[in-house]
């Protein structure tokens, strides 16, 4: 017959499956695949940039009321693109909608993507 004691054991040494949605977007970014997905982007500039995912979050109330793996997913699409999130520069934003985050990238983002690609070069500079 069980116990309570070996009932609570039991419990206790059960995995249980944990929604990544049910945890806060801080939280997230501290698992190792997070981390690590970062890590492959952005190189050395990984923790600056979840540095500023958390302040992102945490001055925008819309985007705390987000489903936090859609964050970080929007996010990671910034970082492919080696934009920064900050919502002054207005390379990236990331925009809630509903209950999820989306990646929008503003003009300035625009602009750098065009210079980066070598296709295009700032006004005034000409080559010889």
């Amino acid at each position: 017959m069980a116990t309570n004691d070996s009932i609570k054991g039991a419990l206790a040494n059960k995995k249980t499956k944990v929604n990544p949605n049910d945890l806060p977007v801080k939280e997230l970014l501290n698992s190792i695949s997070f981390k690590k997905r970062f890590e492959e982007i952005l190189d050395k500039r990984a923790p600056q940039f979840m540095a500023s995912i958390v302040n992102l979050v945490n001055s925008d109330a819309n985007l705390q009321q987000c489903q936090p793996v859609s964050v970080i997913q929007a996010c990671a699409m910034a970082a492919t693109m080696n934009l920064p999130i900050d919502k002054n520069l207005g390379y990236a934003w990331i925009v809630p909608y509903k209950n999820k985050a989306t990646f929008q990238i503003g003009y300035k983002g625009y602009i750098q993507l065009a210079l980066r690609s070598g296709q295009y070069e700032p006004k005034g500079h000409h080559r010889r």
